[in-house]
């Protein structure tokens, strides 16, 4: 064999090694060229610190290019997942979308709705053995859920795809329960230093909704 004979040969395998790790890491790579290349607002960033994220989950953040919106600007971005009973945040084309609501009374809703979608972007990036995995953990999660709201919420996904069920409770799970299975719980320290902040987040705002509807029926009783 000569010399150009065996450099061609190891030219094509370091092409062909070359082209199956980007194939294979694409996501990866792509993640990592948008958290380079791009910077996420001051508001993102203080929202970021506030769900004290582990390394991991940063990255992902930015990786989604987390961004505060207005409400004009957030009925655009989020425009046609009405169906999807997206009220506060979406996440789509792998970006993450927060309505910037202020009102002292529903501190923490913010929160809660970046540390959602976060889990839309995590969840999306699982391969498919540890998607697998996790929704056997879910399976099992669901059957302890005793907590009226959270089974409510559950219920206004009914109409998806069991794929999107998944990815539901998926997020739902990790924002809004406080006791999970020991494995969910040690899956979602990954990403949350602390996860019950998060759930007293939910918690709080919830319950501001909850005070809201009560006002609002005794108006209609008085009417």
């Amino acid at each position: 064999m000569t010399k150009r004979t065996l450099g061609l040969i190891v030219v094509s395998t370091l092409l062909v090694i070359g082209g199956w790790f980007i194939f294979t890491h694409r996501q990866e790579l792509k993640d990592r060229y948008v958290v380079y290349s791009t910077d996420i607002s001051a508001e993102a960033a203080d929202l970021a610190e506030s769900l004290e994220l582990t390394d991991q989950a940063k990255f992902l953040y930015e990786a989604s290019q987390t961004a505060l919106q207005n409400a004009a600007e957030f009925r655009s971005s989020c425009q046609g997942l009405e169906k999807q009973n997206i009220v506060l945040g979406c996440y789509t084309k792998q970006r993450i979308y927060v309505y910037d609501i202020e009102e002292k009374q529903l501190e923490g809703v913010r929160e809660v709705t970046a540390a959602h979608e976060l889990l839309h972007a995590v969840y999306e990036r699982l391969s498919q053995k540890e998607k697998t995995e996790i929704n056997q953990l879910l399976k099992q999660q669901a059957l302890q859920i005793k907590d009226g709201g959270v089974k409510e919420t559950l219920d206004l996904y009914k109409g998806v795809s069991q794929a999107d069920f998944f990815n539901e409770m998926y997020a739902i799970f990790g924002t809004e329960v406080d006791s999970l299975i020991p494995k969910l719980e040690q899956h979602y320290s990954m990403y949350f230093e602390d996860r019950k902040k998060i759930v007293a987040f939910a918690k709080n705002y919830q319950q501001t909704f909850r005070d809201l509807e009560e006002q609002r029926a005794d108006y209609d009783s008085q009417l």
